[in-house]
């Protein structure tokens, strides 16, 4: 390539991008633009799904910054040309398939630096929320080819155009035809305030007699910068480049105007980095029916046992099983019972939600490696709840899988409608607590000594037996789940202090059954000549 003789940072206002045949139906992206923008249907790439690519509006929303163009790379994320990079007070506007104009609000701009630590004329962008997926406005992923096979692409050129000081978004046709650097330090733009940039560039040639042109050919003027150069790749336009510098170099037969984009494929790594913050990644568009692809697996390590109105934590391991592709992109939700407390917290995960629903994302997770995340949630109620996973990635289709989760009952949970709720409260002043109406099965707002739905009698009984006594009581079967413990203490005299438990040996067919929640223990205890009071001490350490 020939070292053209002038360059020219894009950033004047200019006419804009020149179409070498150029008609306002064929090349115009919008119609009534920028009053009441829509779809040109007749837009020669309106097959093409380019509703991430906006412009922006400074607050005084002058012409002049109209012509500004940038790109969503994210829901939340975009990028353009350093050296025309907005401010954060402006905006962006976008305007949708169905024909829907959206603007949202510019939140943090950032460099991203060369190999000498300097500004490349390539930044990332965010906007102050994301962009959600019902607005109808599709991020561009980047063209991810071999580095080789860039060369050759057709590129949809977006620029604008500027007559009279009203403007016009318009695209023509480019050629990716070789790498280079530009910029401060390299051979191409020293002299411009540009610092060393990794770049292609396109020869636009004048005279379409000796250069075989095709009627969409275009090049940038000043006034372009920041505008994209994509490729469509299943319908959806790639990002390949955003515009930076235009030179010219005059031959024998025809003038050269050559365009300089910032590659930025080659700024991926750097752009992850920046993005990862906020739960993203750059998403590949890789031509053709073969597209990368890798696998993912959940472990859940659930509790063994969860009680309604206290917290459990239960550890997931993401993993990427995969031995060839990196994930990009990894999407995570589970629904829950009705809760209160919900967290998801992991290292490099962005999280949301509460209730019933939580949901994180992560920018990547690399080969044969697992990330942790830990979900965290009180539930309200006891029961049997299934509990749908749901996990994606850029390279891993949407999996669902079912967890079972079996939150039992507790004595929080139990006593939480009662008007008097302590363990030591008699509300029905039946000479009952609470807490032995929970551990024996009572109605505590029912004035009553036995199980309603068994007869069962609920406070203990001592019989005495040729060789001793047998204590009987009913017991919850869940009693160690619930943290229930029941002990049977003897006294000789009643006095405080006086009170030890003591062991019997179990009467033969006890436990047994009484209902599917509890069961009667009769314990058989010698009785020693001083042990005449016996009492069973129920304790809950919920």
């Amino acid at each position: 390539m020939k070292v053209p003789a002038l360059f020219i940072l894009l950033t004047q206002l200019s006419p804009g991008l020149i179409v070498r045949d150029y008609a306002s139906t064929r090349h115009d992206r919008f119609v009534g633009f920028p009053v009441a923008p829509k779809p040109n249907p007749n837009f020669f790439h309106a097959a093409t799904d380019l509703t991430g690519v906006g412009w922006y509006l400074s607050p005084t929303q002058t012409a002049e910054e109209l012509r500004r163009q940038y790109t969503m790379v994210s829901p939340k994320h975009f990028v353009g040309a350093y050296h025309f990079r907005p401010s954060v007070n402006g905006s962006i506007r976008f305007v949708t398939v169905d024909g829907m104009v959206r603007t949202y609000a510019v939140g943090t701009v950032h460099t991203i630096l060369n190999d000498d630590g300097d500004p490349s004329d390539l930044f990332i962008g965010t906007l102050e929320n994301e962009i959600p997926e019902s607005d109808g406005i599709n991020f561009q992923p980047f063209l991810s080819v071999a580095e080789t096979h860039y060369v050759g692409k057709e590129l949809i050129f977006l620029g604008h155009l500027n007559e009279s000081g009203m403007v016009t978004h318009r695209a023509g046709r480019g050629v990716f035809q070789g790498r280079v650097q530009f910029g401060q330090g390299t051979a191409i733009g020293d002299t411009t305030s540009l610092k060393k940039t990794e770049g292609f560039f396109w020869i636009y040639k004048e005279n379409k007699l000796f250069s075989f042109g095709d009627s969409d050919d275009a090049y940038v003027q000043a006034g372009d910068s920041g505008s994209p150069s994509l490729v469509d790749v299943d319908g959806r336009g790639a990002i390949v480049g955003t515009h930076s510098l235009v030179g010219t170099e005059t031959t024998r037969f025809t003038t050269e105007i050559i365009n300089f984009d910032t590659f930025v494929p080659f700024y991926i790594d750097l752009l992850n980095a920046g993005m990862e913050a906020e739960g993203y990644h750059m998403t590949r568009a890789v031509p053709g029916n073969i597209k990368p692809r890798t696998t993912l697996a959940i472990t859940e390590t659930v509790p063994s046992v969860i009680r309604a109105g206290y917290s459990v934590t239960i550890p997931i391991m993401v993993t990427n099983i995969g031995l060839l592709e990196d994930a990009n992109n990894l999407k995570f939700s589970q629904t829950l019972p009705t809760s209160s407390g919900t967290s998801l917290t992991g290292s490099r995960w962005v999280a949301s939600g509460s209730g019933a629903l939580v949901e994180a994302r992560r920018g990547g997770l690399l080969t044969d490696t697992g990330s942790s995340l830990f979900l965290t949630f009180t539930p309200e109620l006891p029961g049997s709840f299934t509990s749908d996973v749901t996990f994606s990635a850029d390279e891993f289709d949407e999996v669902t899988e079912v967890v079972e989760l079996e939150v039992i009952e507790s004595y929080l949970s139990w006593s939480s409608m009662l008007i008097e709720s302590g363990q030591t409260s008699d509300p029905d002043g039946d000479g009952i607590a609470n807490l032995h109406e929970y551990a024996f099965g009572g109605d505590p707002e029912l004035a009553s000594v036995v199980q309603v739905s068994t007869g069962e009698r609920l406070l203990p009984s001592v019989t005495e037996t040729s060789s001793g006594v047998v204590v009987s009581f009913l017991r919850r079967i869940e009693a160690q789940n619930r943290a229930l413990t029941y002990e049977v203490e003897a006294s000789s005299n009643l006095a405080a202090g006086s009170w030890n438990e003591v062991t019997g040996v179990v009467v033969e067919g006890s436990p047994s059954p009484v209902n599917s929640e509890f069961e009667r223990v009769s314990l058989e205890i010698a009785e020693a000549s001083e042990l005449r009071f016996f009492r069973l001490k129920v304790t809950l350490e919920e």
